[in-house]
């Protein structure tokens, strides 16, 4: 009879537990949604991305759903030397996040609006080189064995696109 009540005691403090740590990833999923946070996460994802690349990079807007969609307003990229690079009005990418979740990256349309990217060669290499370089993985003492990575677009909508290349070493332009 003792153990029964120490069972009953035990279950309804395990089951309590498991409901205020669904009710807690519940409010969590629901403020993250609210407009009011992710206008206060655009500048925390914009600053940590200038941090990365060590050069500037502002975003006007981040939206998204726990659903797996995301958009972007008003992304801008500069260089070291401060010349802009990259720019685009409208970024929105749309998901399944069980997908992402399970490790494919199958993206079911992408939109880009208002593109505006400018790549040089140099002697010293293409002017996005250190935005390559700063996401590079760590070097290892053993080469770790790579595996391939799918990225599936199922739709992709371009418009107002713009993009030009300079080559200083060949001369195209």
């Amino acid at each position: 009879m003792q153990t029964r009540k120490i069972f009953l005691r035990i279950s309804k403090f395990i089951g309590k537990a498991v409901a205020g740590l669904l009710l807690v990833l519940f409010a969590v999923v629901i403020l993250v949604h609210i407009p009011l946070v992710q206008r206060q996460i655009t500048p925390m994802v914009s600053d940590y991305l200038s941090a990365k690349i060590k050069s500037r990079v502002e975003i006007k807007s981040i939206n998204f759903s726990i659903l797996g969609d995301v958009a972007i307003e008003g992304l801008a990229v500069w260089d070291p030397e401060q010349h802009k690079i990259f720019s685009a009005e409208n970024i929105v990418v749309s998901s399944n996040i069980t997908d992402l979740i399970t490790g494919d990256l199958i993206f079911d349309e992408i939109r880009l609006s208002g593109v505006n990217g400018h790549l040089t060669e140099r002697e010293s290499g293409l002017n996005i080189q250190f935005i390559i370089e700063a996401f590079k993985p760590e070097k290892t003492e053993a080469p770790a064995e790579s595996t391939a990575v799918n990225i599936q677009f199922n739709k992709v909508h371009l418009e107002n696109i713009l993009l030009d290349f300079t080559s200083t070493i060949s001369g195209t332009n």
